[in-house]
């Protein structure tokens, strides 16, 4: 078992993901691990999938080697054991604003002494074989990443306490819900907001944490990157979609407008 991120990111290079919202059938991983991308998350925070439908996506994505996480609220307790238990590479936990709070989550996501999540044996993450401790342990959390979700003013205010927790991977800036809580919402490139993520990558920098955020504009990505940006998201399936849709259907009737003519 053996998480392709983690060396990525130690070599600084960053690593490229993508959210899936809508598009959550068997074959989804396939066709973004076709297209390129390093990582995906299926978005449990703002949308549907149950536990089932979870497991059947880990289960795909571990059969073709393509990491996958799940982006789920602290506040479920034992469900994020329980996804990693299945299989998942890692959780991407929200809203995080304080170094307790970044503490429970690493309870519950790494074993002692770092957390104190519950051994399952011959499990999902074991790919049903029976892996002896105390090796077990260590091989698990040497291959699960926890990223937490910064993205209110006060989550950047005590970035530096939460990168301090022992366990924690990577960070993931929310610039929406940041732009919300700075009081100048949709203003993504606002300087205000410009400047919070700014203080969050150096907190995350000096703390050895992988920085990262979700943004559909590509240019900002690529601004981003230039600051040290690692673990980076672009768009989801519902944005690449209707985008790429649009785009298509604009320019056919373009064509179709001119043969009209």
């Amino acid at each position: 078992m053996h998480n392709p991120l983690k060396q990525m990111i130690a070599n600084d290079t960053p690593v490229w993901g993508t959210m899936l919202q809508e598009m959550t059938s068997p074959g989804a991983p396939q066709l973004l691990n076709n297209a390129g991308f390093d990582w995906f998350v299926i978005d449990c925070e703002h949308s549907w999938p149950g536990l089932e439908r979870c497991a059947w996506l880990i289960r795909v994505a571990r059969a073709i080697g393509f990491p996958i996480f799940f982006r789920i609220s602290r506040t479920v307790g034992q469900m994020l054991s329980r996804l990693l238990d299945i299989g998942a590479t890692g959780l991407i936990v929200p809203y995080i604003e304080n170094a307790e709070q970044a503490q429970e989550v690493v309870n519950w996501a790494k074993y002692q002494p770092t957390g104190q999540r519950g051994r399952a044996s011959g499990v999902g993450l074991e790919d049903y074989e029976r892996w002896p401790l105390p090796e077990a342990l260590d091989r698990h959390d040497a291959y699960t990443m926890v990223v937490v979700q910064i993205e209110s003013k006060t989550g950047v205010d005590n970035c530096s306490e939460i990168f301090a927790v022992e366990g924690i991977d990577a960070c993931f800036v929310g610039p929406a819900d940041l732009s919300l809580s700075l009081g100048v919402p949709g203003q993504r490139e606002h300087p205000d907001v410009t400047a919070a993520i700014h203080t969050v990558f150096a907190a995350a920098q000096a703390s050895s944490v992988a920085p990262g955020i979700h943004m559909k504009d590509v240019d900002q990505l690529r601004y981003w990157v230039a600051q040290g940006g690692l673990f980076m998201a672009y768009s989801s399936d519902i944005s690449m979609i209707t985008q790429a849709s649009t785009q298509v259907l604009a320019q056919l009737r373009a064509s179709d407008a001119d043969t009209c003519q």
